[in-house]
């Protein structure tokens, strides 16, 4: 992990703990440790998944662009 990426994957391991203590108190055990598993290997993967698109990822556009020319240059005789 690179960059802000670090910070995201920090983030949703947080989250995910977050949310298993917040559903192992308030219903029981096994919903707090599905939710542990299932936001953080979701957030890891994303994360994953985004880093590899890179860290200045632009959209892609398909198709040809013909730019017209600003300055056109002036016959001189």
């Amino acid at each position: 992990m690179k960059g802000r990426y670090i910070y995201w994957g920090l983030a949703s391991v947080l989250t995910g703990f977050f949310a298993a203590v917040v559903l192992s108190v308030s219903l029981n055990f096994f919903s707090g440790l599905v939710a542990l598993v299932i936001v953080t290997f979701g957030g890891m993967g994303f994360t994953a998944m985004q880093q590899k698109k890179g860290l200045h990822h632009k959209t892609k556009s398909k198709g040809v662009y013909i730019m017209p020319a600003q300055w056109k240059r002036s016959a001189r005789r």
